[in-house]
């Protein structure tokens, strides 16, 4: 993004923080994002004032901070979107707050900070309620859960117009997977108006969201984290209904991905193609994170279709993920950004990274060719670092190390991101044969239980696993190995949580093992194979 203003931002870290402290000034956090249209504006209209930006110099210490690159700063200061704005105290706690700010807005709040300082009022702020984990209270995981989400799916579902919420449309492709098995005709509903609404007829991709609650005006960005999110539900939607529909625009997501973000070995983060070039930006950092969830998206939906080519680009990208953003030293550490030393370890990372090879081990086999590493190995490795770096004494999950900068040494414990790794874990554990990593994911999702009855529909995918940890998987050992006929058909099964076992321990090579908790079938074909997944099906 070009630099349009005129202030004189420094990098989030200490020394900005050690400057306000020496200074006795607040610091001023603008939080942006390349793909934001909004922030640009900002940029060009407000801190390229020359008057406003010299009060912001000589009355603040302003720092800028890109939220896809710094996501745990995003977590603990965001007000709900971009720009924000965000007045701090040297200590990082909050002062005061707000979103995109008008030339005249700006130059407001500058003046009622100057009187602040002038009549020396102390610069003392607020923790952000999301820091507060007073609520965090560990209950244990029952059916309650899934039945308030099964509500909110009816709650908050847009009869006119489709969809959840009477706003802005977002496409929420977690709560469309958890539609799926509770009610089909909405996931399906969404997704035609998501079809419809976000994807771009001209140059591809699903757009990162509606203005307008019709699904109109749509965001001139497209994610990498969205169109990757929106190929595992289209596929899932092909999966359970078979309308080639939903399989040709998973399909058009996964060429927009190669076309317009793949880059060497690598997805870059987002990219803007609006009708004035001059607005034309793309984000070519790329994040361990983003690039994991197309991994995930992309074998799952080769999986389903035995599209080659999908699955050569999900196999590069898991490759650059091992070779490059991980680190294999003394212990696995996942580095955020390719090719850089930005923080390490973050959940969100972490368990996309633990989703892609397990997705990966269920798809491809143990070790595929391009690969070093045998990838049930390396996710039992990389699973029992990320639970010694990140799981609390509580079982909550931390969104990354705490550090000494700002409000980063207060815990912050995502309930989404936690459901992420919890759906990765609770896989590895039937995969590996390790149970421990059963009980981490029970434990992480328990100590959110106690506020379940607050989840809206945004947070579907932590009932969606709850729902999983209290009943026995639907599971295939497949004995003929992977790429074998019982093999493709174990991955086209119509339910998206079924667990495929390419390479089990005790299953002959001509037969396949259908099982529900105690329950088993022995099968031979892939017609066997449907026809006890449906028996089987009934006993979950």
């Amino acid at each position: 993004m070009k630099n349009f203003t005129r202030v004189e931002w420094l990098e989030w870290g200490e020394q900005a923080f050690a400057s306000a402290r020496q200074l006795d000034r607040p610091l001023l956090l603008s939080l942006t994002a390349t793909w934001c249209s909004d922030c640009l504006k900002m940029d060009r209209e407000t801190y390229a004032e020359p008057q406003i930006a010299a009060h912001i110099n000589d009355v603040t210490v302003p720092v800028r901070v890109d939220v896809d690159r710094r996501p745990r700063i995003r977590e603990r200061y965001t007000i709900g979107g971009f720009p924000a704005t965000v007045f701090l105290a040297p200590d990082g706690s909050v002062i005061a707050e707000a979103g995109y700010l008008t030339p005249d807005e700006m130059r407001h709040m500058i003046e009622s900070i100057r009187h602040c300082l002038r009549d020396e009022v102390n610069l003392v702020g607020e923790v952000p309620p999301a820091l507060d984990h007073d609520s965090l209270v560990p209950e244990p995981l029952t059916d309650d859960i899934e039945a308030h989400m099964i509500g909110q799916l009816e709650a908050q579902w847009d009869q006119q117009y489709h969809g959840w919420g009477d706003a802005a449309k977002f496409p929420l492709p977690r709560a469309i997977d958890f539609a799926f098995k509770r009610d089909q005709s909405k996931a399906c509903a969404a997704l035609e108006q998501i079809g419809d609404g976000l994807w771009d007829d001209t140059t591809g991709g699903f757009y990162r969201h509606a203005h307008e609650q019709d699904w109109s005006a749509p965001h001139s960005a497209k994610l990498v984290s969205v169109n990757a999110a929106l190929i595992r539900s289209y596929a899932h939607a092909y999966a359970y209904t078979g309308d080639l529909q939903y399989r040709r625009k998973a399909k058009a997501a996964t060429e927009f991905l190669s076309t317009y973000l793949f880059r060497e070995d690598r997805l870059d983060n987002s990219i803007v193609i609006s009708q004035s070039e001059r607005d034309n930006r793309r984000d070519i950092n790329s994040y361990a994170g983003p690039n994991a969830v197309a991994v995930d998206a992309l074998l799952l939906f080769s999986g389903y279709t035995d599209d080659e080519s999908t699955r050569a680009l999900a196999l590069q990208l898991l490759q650059t993920l091992s070779s490059t953003f991980l680190t294999n030293g003394s212990q696995l550490t996942l580095s955020h950004q390719y090719n850089t030393s930005s923080p390490q370890d973050l959940l969100e990372d972490c368990a996309y990274f633990l989703q892609a090879l397990v997705r990966g081990y269920q798809v491809l086999g143990p070790q595929p060719s391009s690969l070093n590493s045998h990838l049930l190995s390396l996710a039992c490795s990389f699973a029992d670092q990320a639970l010694d770096q990140l799981q609390a004494d509580s079982g909550a999950v931390l969104d990354g190390p705490l550090r000494k900068v700002g409000l980063l040494h207060r815990p912050l414990y995502p309930i989404d991101l936690a459901a992420e790794l919890a759906d990765a874990l609770f896989e590895l554990a039937y995969l590996s044969d390790k149970p421990r990593f059963r009980t981490a994911a029970r434990e992480a999702l328990a100590a959110h239980a106690g506020a379940f009855d607050r989840c809206c529909v945004q947070l579907a995918h932590y009932a969606a696993v709850s729902s999983r940890l209290q009943r026995s998987p639907l599971t295939v050992d497949v004995g003929s190995g992977p790429n074998s006929r019982l093999h493709r058909a174990a991955l086209r099964i119509a339910d998206h949580e079924v667990i495929v076992d390419p390479c089990p321990c005790g299953v002959d090579s001509s037969s396949a093992i259908v099982r529900v908790d105690s329950k088993t079938q022995k099968v031979s074909s892939p017609e066997e194979m449907m026809t006890a997944v449906q028996s089987l099906s009934l006993a979950q």
